[in-house]
């Protein structure tokens, strides 16, 4: 979740899918929701991760891939 947004879909997929057990959530200090994001996170014990950094970490872990993601300097070339 990024703090320039306000991301009300996907606040609401949040909500719908937290308890799936299929989510990972990033959402770092500034987010407006932060506060909400970790109670639902909380509630549905879903870590929530700070930076992308460790949210790029967590979904590699996740989902086993071996091949690189972009890091956070890549994706604000594009």
């Amino acid at each position: 979740l990024d703090p320039a947004t306000r991301a009300p879909v996907t606040l609401l997929e949040l909500g719908l899918t937290a308890a799936t057990g299929k989510v990972i959530v990033g959402c770092p200090e500034g987010f407006y929701r932060k506060g909400n994001v970790e109670i639902v996170c909380q509630r549905a014990g879903i870590p929530v991760l700070g930076s992308f950094e460790a949210f790029v970490e967590a979904v590699r872990s996740r989902i086993g891939e071996r091949r690189r993601l972009p890091t956070v300097d890549e994706r604000e070339r594009r």
